[in-house]
């Protein structure tokens, strides 16, 4: 959330839902009514440096960049992800990774946009690219998640 300038145009380009996920067979998966604090018993990867906030203190994890790392690591121990299930739509599709029903997770979407400064045009790359994430994200392409 950056506050308001004259200097910068921010561009919404849509959200991605986001969820814990886990491998087909994990402890909670299939449970119905878990909650956050059921996910401090088990290791959690997680795409930032930063836990988001209403997470409980857990038991260790791994903070990595690289989505298919962390997936290959949730896909061969108990580790919880908390990442988009639209980013491993054939993994769930396929049965080897599931989304865990926390009811209590506060996070289920995070808004993704550009932004630019105001005095200058974008390129013909950004706009393509622009293009290309609205239209995953408005689910108006066919073939955009897997690893």
């Amino acid at each position: 959330n950056l506050p308001p300038s004259p200097e910068v145009i921010i561009e919404s380009l849509g959200a991605l839902k986001l969820g814990i996920l886990a491998r087909a067979g994990h402890p909670l998966a299939g449970q119905s009514h878990v909650k956050m604090t059921d996910l401090a018993l088990f290791p959690l990867a997680i795409e930032s440096g930063r836990l988001p906030p209403s997470f409980p203190p857990y038991s260790g994890g791994l903070s990595c960049e690289n989505s298919h790392i962390l997936r290959d690591i949730v896909l061969g121990s108990d580790a919880l992800w908390f990442s988009s299930p639209e980013i491993v739509e054939c993994d769930i599709a396929a049965g080897s990774l599931v989304e865990i029903d926390v009811v209590d997770l506060a996070f289920r979407h995070v808004d993704v946009g550009i932004v630019k400064l105001t005095r200058r045009d974008s390129s013909q790359a950004m706009t393509a690219v622009s293009e290309f994430v609205r239209n995953i994200l408005s689910g108006s392409v066919a073939e955009h998640a897997g690893p």
